[in-house]
């Protein structure tokens, strides 16, 4: 696949998200797994809105936090309240992805 633009590149970043949480919803990928595939690919992404990217990289912060207590804790079983924290953010998440992705899809379409 070969991207012409800062962004298609960003396109694609944004789809392998996309994916990396499809696969966890899954249960190919662990936490811990999906987190720093998420913080690599947002860390490669060319442009970003500034606010976009804190709101992103706060919600990767409660999923840290949840894989850390577990951690911390040997827990072998999530909360209820460590899941639904989990749920949220990759929620959150997956709709500030989409967000990006808006404008990245219509400006290719305008420039067509």
């Amino acid at each position: 696949m070969e991207l012409h633009s800062e962004e298609d590149f960003d396109e694609h970043q944004l789809k392998l998200m996309k994916r990396q949480i499809e696969y966890f919803k899954e249960g190919k990928l662990e936490l811990d797994g999906l987190i720093n595939d998420l913080l690599f690919l947002r860390d490669a992404l060319k442009k970003i809105d500034p606010n976009l990217e804190k709101l992103f990289t706060e919600k990767i912060l409660d999923l840290e936090s949840v894989y850390s207590y577990t951690l911390e804790h040997k827990m072998k079983n999530l909360s209820r309240d460590d899941e639904q924290t989990i749920n949220e953010a990759i929620g959150d998440i997956t709709e500030i992805i989409s967000t990006i992705l808006l404008p990245v899809s219509h400006d290719e379409k305008n420039n067509n």
